[in-house]
């Protein structure tokens, strides 16, 4: 059906449900889109099915299926609706709700999540990390968010994608030009921080190869470039055993 013709539809319908008294409509509110019904007690049903579904996303926090999500809510929500609930109400009533919101891949979720509604380049580099599910050089990144199924409003440029990756907290560097996001377990800073932090965690000194394994979990980098931090004595020094440790300020 073309636009036109469902824009000629879209006002028979609006028609038939003003001239008929059969029908009743709620104005448009500050958490509800406006909405027609055949009872005109609903009004509060509908909205504790919202406040159900938004807790429930709170609680998770993350998108669902709609089958999935009614799957889970089902024996809650038959005891606030005044008759039997089904898929179709429930659609409905997520459909009725500002604060829920359905993505291109089918997965409801909560408006403000980017998940659902990426809102600029930063949230669309999240969704392809978070997607892949590893580290990525900025400019694959850049060239991802193309295939991402949210519609990007403008061409993505790579400088742009790499400011963004730098400047935010979620992304930390990796190794050269390879952003992973933090949530991982990643740590900012250069490897000396990172040094410093698993000899923290460690709690003793640690030998030359101890030290590299563990480094290598979080930083992309060559050996060499881990031994030459280690011998900065400024910030390390060598036990008898050749282990080594944080230099005490």
């Amino acid at each position: 059906m073309d636009y036109l013709a469902e824009e000629k539809l879209r006002n028979y319908v609006l028609f038939l449900l003003t001239v008929n008294d059969d029908f009743q409509k709620f104005s448009e509110s500050e958490n509800l889109h406006s909405f027609w019904t055949i009872d005109k007690n609903l009004l509060l049903p509908v909205e504790k099915v919202i406040k159900q579904t938004i807790n429930f996303l709170k609680k998770e926090g993350k998108p669902f299926k709609e089958a999935k999500l009614f799957e889970f809510l089902k024996e809650d929500l038959l005891e606030v609706f005044p008759q039997k609930i089904n898929k179709n109400i429930f659609q409905s009533c997520l459909e009725i709700s500002k604060e829920i919101q359905k993505n291109p891949l089918g997965l409801y979720g909560l408006t403000t999540w980017l998940e659902i509604n990426p809102k600029g380049i930063k949230d669309r580099a999240y969704l392809v990390l978070k997607r892949e599910k590893t580290p990525l050089h900025f400019k694959q990144i850049a060239s991802l968010i193309e295939t991402l199924p949210f519609p990007c409003p403008k061409k993505v440029h790579t400088a742009t994608v790499h400011n963004e990756l730098i400047k935010n907290d979620n992304f930390v560097l990796v190794g050269r030009g390879l952003y992973a996001l933090k949530e991982w377990g990643y740590t900012s800073g250069v490897v000396k921080d990172v040094i410093i932090k698993v000899l923290k965690e460690a709690k003793r000194p640690l030998s030359k190869r101890e030290i590299s394994e563990r480094v290598l979990k979080e930083r992309f980098v060559k050996e060499n470039t881990i031994f030459l931090n280690l011998n900065d004595k400024n910030y390390f020094l060598k036990d008898e055993k050749g282990r080594y440790k944080i230099r005490e300020a």
